[in-house]
């Protein structure tokens, strides 16, 4: 029979993760209440971008091509689309998952490291930390690679106490299934194959570490072979995870890193995209990649002093307690949420709980904690965690994984102070004096990329463009007024009114504002294509043919203007031209229906039959459900046949 003391305890060790299950599920469910409205209930941009790819998943429409972004949280996502459908604001309270587990595991770690107590009080800061209790709650991949980083970390620490075949299997493959949310984590892999290399040292051994070496390189091939297959299929080229590290990389590792840390999605984008296309270094997602990770190599070998100062700079940034922004700011977003209002602020250049929390952690992690594998686990990942995020974009949102060890350290640091009050005074002035001068380097002022944007009138921006989607006019029109108040140089919430103005019907209006927008920028290709198009409405066919012109000067190979500058030749009476540019469209973006029709009948109106069935009969193939192309090509059967002229049946 178990004794009352050993019941008492195993109560209290099922106990405090329940409550903990509890309380970060409640922080999360509430918060997420609190804020359904449009500010948080409409993805934008790179939330967008999940949103659609899940929807996609879930209709059977996944392009072929290698994935842009690492795939798990969009599937994740599509899972949930599946049970309660497309509705990006109910998706948020699923988002609780991962602020459970996190919560969870930072508490199971803890324990580790700390007694009970200290471990339940780091695993409560979880969902209170502002900056994860903000993200978590976004449809980014944020929560579930804090939440599964932590998993890979509770993993390895067993495997570095007790290494075996099957811990190191399993790590590996954690290590995979976490690279598929975000693959910064991979920065472990090397200190997981460490443990081995320095036990066959010490041992004079090397049967056992190379079994463990083994074992971690098969999990995670197991779980990143399947992607990488997937990925040759699209392309026939060997991409593991996805191909945006590359532009990742040159973004914040070029010679103008603070204009290219700072574009927003749109012209400015597109164009930074199209760079390898423009300069016919690519033509394919895998050969855009390697570009732009040549250009960094090339600008760190010929700019060694300005490489090695971009990134000493970075890490000053990485370090600063301002919470960065990359497409959202928690600091615009916090005016509609009292949890945020209490859990994340700034006064001047001091954020908190950043300043705060990164002298407790290091005060918790001089003293705080004995010295121990495990320890020096949580350590080297937040070093190179930190590092791998500094290479690239020092964002707020890409730290954050970082962050949950920190929360350990500083609980460790945080008992140590009060346990040290009123004795050993040198160690405890040594150590407050060690986390105020933490404090005031870390809120030192700073000027950031991202400081000359006005993210709050592009959240209104990026809004009217969801409301927009959603057949919502009124709405998308008071919210691009409302971002040209924030910021009357907005050139893209004109180009957006004047797209709106357009399928409304008010071409007066939505020229207007097109041109105030060209005003504002005059390289917006945007608003030159909405131009162009307006233009064709018009039934000024040559006008729209120069505003097409003026974008293909911009973007040479922007398939969409090449299509409409064919259209608009095309209603001008000059057919050749037309199809000269429907070829190239063609050649640029593959094979559309609607583009071969338009090129049928090109060549019919230049009699030329065959070519013009040719082109019919594969856009019937593309798109049996379009009669158009069907009814043409026995038309011009019928015609034939009656004159004893039937063509060849050829394929394009």
């Amino acid at each position: 029979m178990d004794s009352p003391a050993y019941k008492r305890k195993a109560g209290i060790e099922w106990r405090l993760p329940a409550i903990i299950v509890g309380f970060a599920a409640l922080v999360h469910l509430l918060f997420v209440a609190e804020t359904q409205i449009p500010e948080f209930n409409n993805p934008v941009v790179d939330a967008y971008a999940y949103h659609a790819q899940a929807i996609g998943i879930v209709n059977g429409n996944v392009p072929n091509v290698p994935f842009w972004q690492p795939p798990l949280f969009p599937y994740w996502l599509s899972l949930v689309y599946r049970v309660i459908g497309p509705d990006p604001a109910a998706a948020r309270y699923f988002q609780v998952v991962w602020t459970v587990m996190a919560s969870l595991l930072v508490f199971i770690i803890s324990r580790r490291l700390l007694s009970r107590g200290l471990s339940f009080v780091a695993a409560l800061l979880v969902p209170i930390y502002g900056p994860m209790l903000f993200l978590f709650g976004q449809l980014m991949p944020t929560g579930m690679a804090v939440a599964l980083d932590l998993l890979v970390l509770l993993v390895l620490m067993s495997f570095v106490k007790r290494p075996n075949v099957w811990r190191a299997l399993a790590v590996g493959a954690l290590l995979g299934v976490a690279a598929l949310a975000v693959p910064n984590i991979l920065v472990l892999l090397p200190v997981a194959v460490a443990y081995p290399v320095i036990r066959g040292f010490r041992n004079k051994s090397w049967r056992e570490p190379l079994l463990l070496i083994f074992g971690l390189c098969a999990g995670l091939m197991a779980v990143l072979t399947p992607v990488t297959l997937r990925n040759a299929r699209a392309c026939g080229e060997l991409i593991p995870i996805s191909t945006n590290g590359g532009i990742n990389l040159f973004i914040g590792n070029n010679a103008d890193s603070d204009r290219t840390m700072a574009v927003r999605p749109g012209p400015e984008w597109d164009r930074l995209i199209y760079m390898p296309l423009e300069t016919g270094s690519a033509t394919s997602a895998s050969g855009a990649e390697r570009f732009f990770t040549k250009q960094v190599l090339d600008y760190a070998l010929q700019n060694p002093a300005r490489f090695a100062g971009n990134l000493a700079r970075k890490a000053w940034h990485f370090l600063s307690s301002r919470e960065i922004p990359r497409n959202v700011d928690v600091y615009v977003f916090r005016q509609y949420s009292v949890f945020l209002q209490a859990t994340v602020w700034k006064i001047g250049s001091f954020g908190f709980p950043f300043a705060l929390l990164l002298p407790l952690s290091i005060i918790g992690l001089l003293y705080g904690i004995p010295s121990s594998g495990e320890k020096r686990v949580l350590v080297w990942f937040v070093l190179l965690y930190s590092a791998s995020v500094i290479l690239f974009i020092p964002a707020s949102r890409y730290k954050l994984p970082a962050i949950a060890p920190l929360l350990i350290f500083a609980v460790a640091g945080l008992a140590w102070l009060f346990r040290r009050t009123g004795h050993a005074r040198k160690q405890l002035v040594c150590a407050l004096c060690i986390g105020a001068c933490v404090t005031v380097v870390v809120s030192l002022p700073a000027v950031f990329p991202m400081d000359r944007i006005n993210l709050a009138s592009e959240l209104q921006n990026d809004i009217g463009m969801s409301l927009f989607h959603k057949g919502d006019p009124l709405g998308a029109t008071a919210r691009y007024l409302q971002a040209i108040r924030l910021n009357p140089s907005n050139d893209m919430a004109y180009c957006n009114l004047g797209n709106l103005m357009t399928v409304e019907g008010d071409v007066n209006k939505a020229e207007d504002n097109y041109n105030q927008s060209l005003r504002i920028r005059p390289d917006n290709d945007e608003a030159l294509l909405g131009l162009g198009r307006l233009y064709c409405i018009k039934r000024q066919f040559i006008g729209a043919a120069g505003y097409f012109r003026a974008v293909l000067d911009l973007k040479p190979d922007d398939p969409a203007a090449m299509k409409d500058l064919g259209f608009a030749l095309l209603q001008a009476g000059r057919p050749a031209e037309a199809a000269a540019c429907f070829q190239k469209a063609l050649k640029i973006d593959g094979l559309e229906a609607h583009m071969l029709v338009n090129l049928g009948g090109v060549f019919l109106m230049q009699n030329s039959t065959n070519q013009a069935l040719r082109c019919l009969r594969k856009a019937a193939a593309l798109d049996p459900s379009n009669p158009i192309p069907r009814q043409a090509v026995e038309r011009i059967l019928q015609e034939t046949a009656a004159t004893n002229t039937m063509p060849a049946s050829g394929t394009p």
